[in-house]
């Protein structure tokens, strides 16, 4: 054990990411689990308030994060180094809001690409192709997937300019992927989420320092 405490909502800043181990997981969930060999299918992003953004299948919302705190088996909380200044946050939420305003859907042709090959990786073994190229101006595309949303809301901040921005191509990223990336933030521990225990966070490499 690592000794911190389990977080609480009131625990969170704006821009930590969530990323959701599914309490009630769906075959969609149960597949993505399989193929990137993590408990971890879905990420979303603290926007403060109480409040985090998501990708969904119905389109990009804005909820309440007591919603994942009632249903998810586990959340993992991703922490950025330095805390996002006033105008970041501002950024953040103005982003995510746009993206609700202007009816931003999910985008379901790049995960069925990204995990379709990685499912051939694993079954043939060798090293997964490459998918396709997305675009690099998240204005330019109205459909997320729930990844490409975090990363674009990342780069609204300005924690990721436009050159770092084409190494992440829509459908080359999980939830899984973002723990090993320290542009994400580091592991800061896990919310404790209604009738279950929160896990060890000892089990993710990218754990903060102590």
């Amino acid at each position: 054990m690592t000794g911190k405490p389990h977080l609480t909502a009131d625990h969170l800043r704006p821009s930590d990411i969530l990323l959701h181990h599914p309490g009630n997981a769906k075959w969609y969930d149960r597949g993505i689990a399989w193929c990137t060999a993590s408990p971890y299918t879905h990420a979303s992003i603290y926007l403060g308030d109480g409040d985090i953004a998501e990708a969904r299948l119905k389109g990009v919302r804005i909820c309440s994060v007591t919603r994942p705190i009632r249903r998810e088996k586990a959340l993992c909380v991703l922490r950025q180094a330095s805390p996002p200044s006033p105008e970041q946050v501002d950024q953040l939420r103005h982003f995510a809001q746009s993206a609700v305003a202007r009816g931003a859907g999910f985008d379901i042709a790049f995960p069925y690409t990204y995990y379709s090959r990685r499912l051939i990786h694993r079954v043939r073994g060798g090293e997964p192709a490459t998918p396709p190229l997305g675009p690099l101006k998240p204005e330019n595309c109205n459909r997320y997937f729930c990844v490409s949303f975090i990363i674009d809301a990342i780069r609204a901040m300005g924690l990721i300019d436009r050159s770092e921005r084409h190494n992440y191509q829509l459908g080359r990223h999980s939830a899984a992927d973002l723990l090993q990336d320290r542009k994400f933030g580091y592991v800061l521990g896990h919310l404790a989420v209604r009738s279950h225990p929160a896990p060890d966070q000892q089990t993710h490499p990218n754990t903060a320092p102590v």
